[in-house]
């Protein structure tokens, strides 16, 4: 986790946010990382983060399994244009698909191949 953090904080208007105890964040995100494209530095307040790094399960998520020592899950919002190319691309080129769950925890259940 700590390369990610590292290597997307060297982004130009990259704001990373790992909320910690007494940061006025809820304690189930403390030790998360939270990714905003922030020019100024300061933290947007009425926008999501474009990517987080999950480090523990949260609720109705025991699934994942992330309180495994050493598990976490990337997530990264590629945005609604994006999206939809992809995923025609994936639909025309007959490429394997996976459930959410799968790429999130790694595990073969519901992959289609």
């Amino acid at each position: 986790m700590k390369e990610i953090v590292h290597a997307v904080s060297g982004f130009e208007g990259v704001l990373v946010v790992i909320p910690e105890e007494g940061s006025g964040s809820p304690a189930l995100a403390w030790g998360d990382a939270f990714f905003y494209y922030a020019p100024d530095g300061v933290m947007p307040e009425r926008t999501q983060p474009y990517g987080t790094i999950v480090t523990k399960n949260y609720p109705d998520d025991e699934e994942s399994r992330l309180d495994e020592p050493g598990r976490f899950r990337v997530n990264i919002t590629s945005g609604a244009t994006v999206h939809r190319r992809s995923w025609t691309r994936v639909r025309a080129l007959r490429i394997p698909t996976c459930s959410f769950r799968t790429l999130c925890t790694g595990r073969p259940d519901g992959c289609q191949w």
